[in-house]
């Protein structure tokens, strides 16, 4: 009986632990856009909620980006992305010399809200693009209804 009930106590603590991790897995990433990298020189930052959104099936997007002077900062992104990839359902990253120059990841549906989180992410010596947005729509469809439009600049 003892073994039993630190079995299932083992087995709560695990589910309890995986209902923590889903409502914040992408908690690392989120903290960048509130980070002071959001308010450097050559960064634009913007956040969009509400209605103007809904024709995307989209609920809120936060995007960020880095112009050459400021893609110093890009090291502290992919910590974020880094830190959070593995809680993501479903991911898509691209290297090239170490660095990460393409991510999509997947998050969630967080419980409460039964949210998906995505986030986008290209870079380049250049220029670099963080997006994150939450939509009730799964995976797939976000990659033919969403990712194709930002991708394109349709936006």
């Amino acid at each position: 009986m003892n073994t039993l009930l630190k079995s299932m106590l083992c087995m709560c603590m695990m589910f309890i632990s995986g209902v923590t991790t889903a409502v914040y897995a992408r908690e690392n990433v989120l903290a960048v856009f509130g980070d002071p990298i959001s308010k450097s020189r050559g960064v634009t930052s913007v956040e969009i909620e509400g209605s103007t959104l809904s024709a995307y099936d989209i609920s809120l997007l936060k995007c960020m980006t880095l112009e050459k002077e400021a893609t110093g900062h890009t090291a502290a992104i992919e910590k974020a992305l880094t830190a959070d990839s593995p809680a993501a359902a479903e991911r898509d990253v691209r290297r090239s010399g170490g660095r990460i120059v393409y991510g999509f990841y997947a998050f969630g549906p967080t419980k409460d809200n039964r949210k998906f989180g995505y986030v986008y992410y290209v870079s380049s010596p250049e220029q670099a693009a963080l997006i994150y947005f939450e939509s009730k729509l799964p995976p797939s469809e976000v990659r033919e209804k969403v990712l194709s439009k930002l991708t394109s600049g349709n936006l």
